[in-house]
């Protein structure tokens, strides 16, 4: 029995040929299976990727799958691919990261295979037995899944990723012929459009894996005022602009920026939260931040329990004088 891990790749093409950071933390969680591991490759030119990822420390085979139909990733597509390999192979295990791409594309898998999903895994006791949050992350819950094929998404950010290489594995093609997709391209797919958050600012686009993360709130009044405040602050310091749910909600920025319990789960070295209070559900999406600056002007918001350090000032009249300091320091940045 083998696992499988579905390699993710944000524009469906291999211009970036970097491995992010998310996909080798789910090697590094399939690593705790103890099985062979084989990774998934889906896109347009994506040959250059597949080989990056074949010299990736425990990967015993790439599979990659390199046409224009997989060149936008739609869920529909990369979970027919995934499915029918595990129905035609010995998969017992298939893993994905638990980003906005992954927690789209396993469930259909887990449908098409009419098993269940184990979601946000954050530890592996054993092939059956994992371990996730509940409760926005206030209670750890064991989930033991009695069945033959384990589906499961992987919180990244409790799996150190391993930048060790070795000689690289055996890669094998694969064609898209070879993949049926009626079998799982529902009638939902039509309103899957190809460019569904794609338009997002470029600032937004790698905010699970940044290292610096600058958080706008429900205090912010308009989506002018967001992009004014944040936007520059997380291109002076080489990061990303991520939100809360109001932000999202008003139409502020993309769904692509939502951090926490129903958004992305990001960890990053520097999480700056701007006029956002503390609820739960975000916490749960950036509590493992190594180090989390609180600007509110609300000196009783429950952000601030949850902050290393906190300014009770107004995000207007701070960010941009940070924003200027940081400027005269490294002018070029931005």
């Amino acid at each position: 029995m083998t696992t499988l891990v579905f390699i993710e790749c944000p524009d469906g093409s291999a211009d970036n040929t970097a491995v992010l950071d998310a996909n080798l933390a789910v090697i590094q969680a399939a690593k705790q299976i103890g099985r062979p591991i084989h990774a998934l490759v889906l896109g347009r030119e994506v040959i250059a990727l597949a080989r990056h990822v074949a010299t990736i420390a425990a990967v015993d085979k790439v599979l990659y799958l390199d046409d224009e139909y997989y060149q936008h990733p739609l869920p529909e597509r990369s979970a027919t691919v995934m499915a029918q390999l595990a129905q035609s192979s010995t998969y017992s295990h298939l893993l994905a990261a638990a980003t906005g791409v992954g927690k789209n594309i396993m469930p259909r898998v887990a449908a098409l295979l009419d098993v269940m999903q184990v979601s946000e895994v954050t530890n592996i006791i054993d092939e059956k037995t994992f371990e996730h949050y509940i409760y926005a992350g206030r209670v750890i819950e064991t989930v033991r899944a009695n069945q033959d094929r384990q589906v499961l998404t992987v919180r990244t950010t409790h799996f150190a990723g391993d930048h060790q290489q070795q000689k690289a594995a055996e890669m094998v093609a694969l064609s898209a012929n070879n993949f049926s997709q009626t079998s799982a391209t529902l009638s939902v797919c039509l309103s899957t459009d190809s460019g569904t958050d794609s338009g997002s600012n470029e600032e937004t686009s790698d905010v699970s894996s940044a290292k610096v993360v600058v958080a706008g709130g429900g205090g912010l009044s308009s989506k002018d005022e967001f992009s004014t405040l944040l936007t520059p602050l997380a291109q002076q310091l080489g990061g990303a602009v991520g939100a809360s749910r109001m932000p999202v909600a008003n139409g502020f920025c993309s769904s692509d920026c939502l951090i926490g319990q129903t958004g992305k789960v990001v960890a990053p070295k520097l999480y700056i939260a701007v006029a956002i209070s503390g609820a739960n559900q975000h916490i749960a999406g950036m509590k493992d931040a190594k180090t989390i600056i609180a600007i509110n002007r609300d000196e009783h918001a429950p952000i601030f329990h949850y902050a290393d350090y906190g300014l009770a000032m107004d995000a207007r009249e701070v960010l941009p004088a940070l924003t200027e300091q940081l400027n005269k320091i490294q002018p070029d940045r931005s």
